[in-house]
């Protein structure tokens, strides 16, 4: 046995050391533990939202060159020097047969240079296809705003629109999301004859990006929204799409007030907390030539900052209750009562073990589909712990007097 004032010495230095210790592990696991578990949230959202700009800049670039291509086809290389419009059939069968490949525009045009629709090529709903407007219902295009800023432009250059909702029209016949792009058609002596203007289908896109979000899981919100924070794509909630042109209006700034201006601001950006969760941000430059014109791309981990704020608590009470359990632990040793020893020992192992599956859960599991799953489980055994923590917490208090068997009877 130990006599009291030994007993009394070593129970002051192990206090203090523990206490030192506590202090320097518990910074240390919540800072490093905070940051890998942010950069695993962000590596992830990082990484869906590159594979998002990429699929569009690869779609936005075949929009570039399918203006271009169709721009410089022979048959309207020809008018544009003999301005003979028994060319013009055979460029409108060109146009109709490269849309019928592609399957991705809303419209192919050929404007000329007083404004005038010459080819009007269109996607057609009662067919789910395409066809050429006659040409009695071609119409006066010179107040669009295609025509009057491709104009002035030299050749090879090209206007790109924003992301926008067509207009109900004789020519479209429905509304969806579409952007254009036209470049001048210039002939070898620099007299301009008109434009081309192509019209993609953004929703061929959306819908694609769409499928393979939905496959990752349903924990986690993935936003395209334009420089004012409109809603182009809502993966959570696809009726919010365009709501600027239809006078319900929602937008990222009625959701997220506190930090939308951030994220519209044209930076990129991580590990922002949100009233929902975990966001990262990057901003889509669709346009090189116009700084002014762009997307931003919004992923937000809806789970992350509640799993955080779990994993963080866990490691502060584990801290503070297995210290504790270590000073039970070595009383139990000095009076030799091995058998609780073991059990405080046992439980100490127990809790760290279970803190350790929780935190490699972030960095092994955050790929596998259905993860939000999995961490509601980590939920349970976070809530399990700490009713192992009350039980153990009561033994503890039956040692040392504050509690008996009967204290919680009635």
């Amino acid at each position: 046995m130990v006599n009291k004032s030994d007993e009394k010495i070593v129970y002051i230095s192990i206090a203090t050391l523990g206490i030192v210790l506590f202090l320097v592990i518990t910074g240390i696991v919540l800072r490093n533990g905070e940051e890998v578990r942010i950069q695993d949230k962000n590596a992830n959202l990082l990484e869906d939202i590159s594979w998002i700009s990429n699929n569009l800049d690869n779609w936005l670039s075949d929009g570039q060159s399918d203006t271009l291509f169709l721009s410089n086809n022979r048959e309207i290389r020809d008018y544009a020097q003999t301005s003979d419009v028994a060319l013009l059939d055979s460029s409108t069968d060109l146009f109709l047969e490269y849309a019928k490949a592609k399957k991705r525009f809303y419209q192919i045009e050929f404007i000329n240079e007083t404004g005038q629709e010459l080819i009007s090529i269109y996607y057609n709903t009662s067919i789910s296809g395409y066809a050429a407007l006659p040409h009695e219902k071609l119409s006066d295009l010179s107040d669009v705003p295609y025509w009057k800023k491709t104009s002035g432009l030299s050749r090879g250059e090209i206007y790109i629109s924003d992301i926008y909702p067509a207009r109900t029209s004789s020519t479209a016949g429905h509304n969806e999301p579409i952007i254009t792009y036209a470049t001048p058609v210039i002939n070898s002596t620099g007299a301009r004859k008109g434009i081309v203007a192509v019209s993609l289908r953004v929703d061929t896109i959306l819908d694609d990006i769409h499928k393979e979000l939905m496959t990752k899981g349903h924990d986690k919100d993935y936003f395209i929204v334009n420089r004012d924070g409109d809603y182009i794509y809502n993966n959570q909630n696809r009726d919010k799409e365009f709501t600027q042109y239809t006078g319900i209006g929602e937008n990222l700034l009625d959701d997220y007030p506190g930090t939308a201006r951030i994220m519209l601001s044209g930076t990129d950006g991580n590990s922002l907390d949100v009233r929902s969760g975990l966001a990262v941000f990057s901003t889509h430059r669709y346009n090189p030539s116009n700084i002014s014109q762009y997307i931003v791309i919004i992923g937000v981990n809806k789970f992350a900052l509640i799993y955080q704020m779990l994993l963080d608590g866990i490691v502060l009470v584990m801290g503070l209750l297995s210290y504790g359990f270590f000073i039970y632990a070595y009383r139990n040793f000095i009076k030799g009562d091995f058998k609780r020893l073991l059990s405080s020992m046992l439980l100490i192992l127990t809790f760290f073990f279970i803190y350790k599956f929780l935190e490699i859960s972030e960095t092994y599991f955050e790929k596998i589909e259905g993860i939000f799953i999995f961490e509601q489980t980590a939920l349970v055994l976070g809530l399990l712990t700490i009713i192992l923590f009350a039980h153990q917490l009561l033994e503890f208090s039956k040692i040392y007097g504050f509690a008996n068997k009967n204290t919680f009877k009635k």
